[in-house]
């Protein structure tokens, strides 16, 4: 749960679940580099529709590079799969007695922080998400997989996002540069920014396609993921449709140099993403310090803007938890399991008196309907908060 996103609007991310969800976060892509020379499609396994997915793939490369302003140097390994929701990294990973214990403290720590409740089951949210995979890019053997069958506006959709991942890889060496990322808001902000960037030449594409097309592909994204609390849902399209956002604002400020930029010094924090001029005035987090645990500790991280907003939305609202979130200056938590209960401690640390106010009204709001809650402010513009739930 390190590093947990956010999002400008969660209201209009949710407007945005058929795409952002079904057409992105199904498709699982982090990061895409060391491209063989050649596609590939294996045999007996055949493409049908009205043109073979090597025909296609040279066009959609050439629309790539014309919107990026960068040229491929190696073609993609692309196969084919009719199992992709396998070889999804969906929400859940992992079996047997440990991962199940761990599976079963991350639901209790979301349910304590409210983004949860009790009816909320972790391997059904994933199997939700999987069921609309229609493809999965492996960066261990460097392959994108792709479901077999006809060559819609859908998949060419989803074919171009993913070609934008393998230019950003070939031109900013994204694997070495995610090896280094430090465990806290620096990897989910550096995916918001690679999600982002292939969102964004996405819907440069979905533009060229005829409103029939447009329709089409809109029609097979289908309704969002069922089984899966709002939160969980922002949270998941936070990369995509947070992302496109600050590359948008990258853009109009200088065009795609400003993105390539960006891939060489990405930004750091949630906050980051959710305001650009943060980004670009260099603005950095706070040194906050870790809250001491009161038993075994099963998470510890940033407790960055993302995850605030996402804690207070079910409370107060959306529009209540971003301006309670809005001058965030850092942030730790800790969860631990003490008997039956699984607990999580915050510490946050805002920019001004005023922020801190805010930020303490909205976390009294956020306790009342949690009897085990409490807020405590402390000197310095810091607020601690805690809660506990059975497990």
């Amino acid at each position: 749960m390190t590093g947990l996103p956010s999002n400008p609007d969660p209201q209009a991310t949710t407007r945005t679940a058929g795409t952002a969800i079904a057409t992105a976060i199904a498709l699982a892509v982090l990061l895409l580099v060391d491209l063989i020379a050649v596609v590939v499609l294996p045999r007996p396994i055949t493409l049908r529709g009205p043109g073979a997915l090597a025909d296609v793939i040279p066009e959609l490369q050439h629309f790539v590079e014309h919107a990026r302003g960068l040229r491929f140097h190696h073609n993609v390994d692309i196969r084919l799969s009719n199992d992709l929701g396998a070889l999804n990294t969906g929400l859940s990973e992992g079996t047997g007695a440990g991962a199940a214990d761990a599976a079963a403290s991350q639901s209790a720590v979301l349910r304590a922080l409210g983004m949860v409740d009790e009816r909320y089951n972790e391997k059904a949210a994933a199997q939700s998400l999987n069921s609309q995979v229609l493809g999965v890019y492996q960066p261990r053997t460097h392959r994108l997989m792709v479901r077999p069958g006809p060559i819609t506006a859908r998949l060419r959709i989803t074919l171009v996002h993913e070609l934008t991942h393998a230019l950003d890889g070939e031109h900013h060496q994204l694997v070495r540069k995610t090896k280094s990322i430090r465990p806290d808001e620096s990897g989910t902000s550096f995916r918001a920014l690679a999600e982002g960037d292939a969102m964004w030449v996405e819907s440069r594409y979905r533009a060229t396609l005829s409103a029939a097309d447009q329709a089409g592909a809109t029609a097979a994204d289908g309704p969002a993921p069922t089984g899966i609390p709002d939160a969980l849902l922002l949270l998941a399209a936070y990369p995509y449709a947070a992302g496109r956002a600050f590359i948008e604002e990258l853009v109009k400020q200088d065009g795609t140099d400003a993105v390539d930029r960006a891939f060489d010094h990405p930004p750091i924090t949630s906050e980051q993403i959710l305001h650009v001029d943060r980004y670009l005035g260099h603005d950095r987090p706070r040194v906050v310090v870790k809250p001491v645990p009161e038993g075994r500790v099963v998470q510890r991280g940033v407790f960055g803007e993302l995850l605030l907003r996402l804690m207070l939305s079910r409370s107060l609202g959306a529009d209540p938890a971003r301006r309670a979130g809005t001058g965030w200056g850092g942030g730790r938590y800790v969860a631990w399991r003490s008997g039956t209960s699984v607990c999580v401690r915050g510490t946050l640390v805002m920019d001004t008196a005023a922020d801190t106010d805010e930020l303490v009204a909205a976390l009294r709001q956020w306790a009342t309907s949690r009897p085990r809650a409490r807020v405590t402010p402390s000197p310095g513009r810091s607020v601690m908060f805690d809660n506990c739930v059975d497990a």
